[in-house]
């Protein structure tokens, strides 16, 4: 996740708007100076940062996953499960009766060209990656950069001096599942100081707005409002717990 903007689009609870936010607002197709340039999110490895432009955000990501080669989970002596090492995921996934005997095989990896790829829900390939045998352990080298373009699909507005909303479409994150893409998801970039800006999302409190008529479940609540928020009703809101921050970004030094 993922951290910052992309967790708070990705997070098991999906807050969806049918209008960008506030209203009445221009939008701007370009990031404040002050945004502009390198950040690092507080708390979290430097291998994971944020690269603002003038017309477009970045997000950069390095990490290691770890995965133990064979079918997993096995059993022991007396046929307790004995399961995948934490933080490690596994080749194949085994499943077993009631009695304990194996009843399928789920294999979560494919190996192509020197290349591994996740087998996302027994059909879906996720991109591949290079990787690197340590004794019985896959080590798969992660590289991605996220880039979020500002334009029809992605803008912001203001809501004070130093505040803006960004409003963005579902498919510009890859939500594009039928008409889910059709809807905007919100982020709040707060600045604090030159080198400090808050990063805000919405809280489950905001479910209970008036403006949400739908509520779904899908590995978490999918929330859809129909909202026509002002500025100042925004940043009340950001007082009242219905906006909560969920990350907060450094700029690098020069």
């Amino acid at each position: 996740m993922v951290i910052g903007i992309i967790a708070a689009f990705s997070s098991c609870d999906s807050y969806n708007f049918s209008k960008p936010q506030p209203v009445g607002k221009t939008n701007i197709y370009e990031f404040p100076n002050e945004l502009r340039g390198k950040w690092y999110v507080k708390d979290e490895s430097d291998n994971q940062f944020y690269y603002f432009n003038k017309n477009y955000v970045l997000l950069v990501l390095s990490d290691n996953e770890r995965i133990v080669n064979g079918a997993w989970p096995k059993l022991d002596a007396t046929g307790k499960e004995i399961p995948v090492p934490a933080f490690y995921k596994s080749v194949e996934t085994i499943i077993y009766d009631s009695l304990k005997k194996p009843a399928d095989t789920v294999t979560n990896y494919l190996f192509n060209k020197g290349l591994i790829y996740e087998i996302a829900d027994s059909k879906f390939l996720k991109k591949g990656y290079s990787f690197k045998m340590e004794k019985d352990t896959i080590v798969v080298a992660k590289n991605d950069t996220i880039c979020i373009d500002l334009g029809q699909n992605a803008f912001l507005r203001q809501l004070n001096r130093n505040t803006y909303m960004l409003n963005i479409r579902n498919s510009v994150l890859g939500e594009d599942a039928s008409d889910y893409s059709y809807w905007w998801r919100l982020v709040i970039l707060e600045r604090k100081s030159d080198n400090y800006y808050n990063l805000w999302e919405c809280t489950p409190k905001t479910g209970e707005l008036p403006c949400r008529f739908f509520a779904g479940n899908s590995k978490g609540n999918l929330y859809y409002f129909d909202c026509q928020w002002t500025s100042e009703e925004v940043l009340r809101m950001m007082n009242e717990e219905y906006f909560e921050v969920s990350s907060e970004i450094r700029k690098e030094k020069d």
